[in-house]
């Protein structure tokens, strides 16, 4: 049982301080989003038609905030056309609807207000129920671990 608790100690280690070179690359992650995991938003009371989702793909990629407006890379689809503008100001979707979306961070410690993702459909009708599927492409860092030779040669 020590064995495994030092084992498990030494891989978080490493994965949290970066000991061995690990590299991050930055990938596009493909997510397509589950009607029950669409909420209708109650942030700031967003309209009538704007609806939240804060799944691990938006907390991961970098999100619009009040230093960088334009930061977030995240893209939306509804059945694979592009919906937008993206970076969409919260008059903008509260007003206009029609495929406007904010991925966005507005501050603070990102475990208490983690970054979520603001969107309305197309025609402003209800996402989790229009029989629409909506898609989100978005950069995300991934690390690669690279492990000294002679780690590579132990065996369980």
């Amino acid at each position: 049982m020590k064995i495994a608790k030092v084992s498990l100690l030494f891989i978080f280690t490493v994965l949290s301080t970066n000991t061995f070179g690990a590299r991050a690359e930055t990938v596009i992650r493909e997510v397509t989003i589950q009607p029950e995991e669409i909420k209708r938003s109650s942030v700031f009371n967003w309209g009538n038609h704007a609806y939240s989702y804060h799944g691990p793909i938006v907390k991961r990629s970098r999100p619009d905030s009040h230093d960088n407006r334009k930061a977030s890379k995240l893209r939306l689809f509804e059945n694979g056309r592009p919906l937008g503008p993206p970076h969409s100001t919260s008059h903008i979707i509260k007003t206009k609807g029609s495929g406007a979306y904010k991925h966005w961070y507005g501050g603070g410690d990102r475990r208490y207000a983690p970054p979520y993702l603001i969107f309305t459909t197309s025609d402003n009708s209800d996402p989790r129920i229009n029989g629409r599927v909506y898609t989100i492409k978005a950069p995300v860092k991934v690390y690669r671990l690279k492990l000294p030779k002679i780690l590579k040669r132990i065996e369980p």
